[in-house]
């Protein structure tokens, strides 16, 4: 995997990595290899960034299924209610090590 982050600048968001990993992967089969995966991504993207918005490994980890998360909601067609700004910004509250995120 650390080949993956060869080609990426040190400056990439959270949600172009996810968008790379996923052109690059398809996860399927159970939840848990699925989080185990994603579990392994998000601190190998922790200890790639270089500006540190998010504090810990942990606070990536929950923002990344915070991501999947509305996009799994945006996308599904049965999903006949959609998550709105606000519920996003509720579910992201205090994951960053106790403190919001500067989104």
């Amino acid at each position: 995997m650390k080949l993956l982050f060869s080609n990426l600048n040190k400056d990439v968001n959270l949600e172009e990595f996810l968008r790379y990993f996923s052109s690059n992967f398809f996860l399927n089969g159970e939840s848990q290899q699925i989080l185990r995966v994603l579990d392994t991504l998000t601190v190998l993207y922790y200890n790639h960034q270089s500006n540190k918005i998010l504090k810990t490994s942990d606070s990536t980890y929950t923002f990344a299924n915070a991501i999947i998360l509305l996009n799994c909601d945006l996308h599904n067609p049965q999903n006949e209610t959609k998550m709105s700004e606000e519920s996003f910004y509720k579910i992201c509250k205090k994951i960053n090590n106790g403190e919001d995120l500067p989104l």
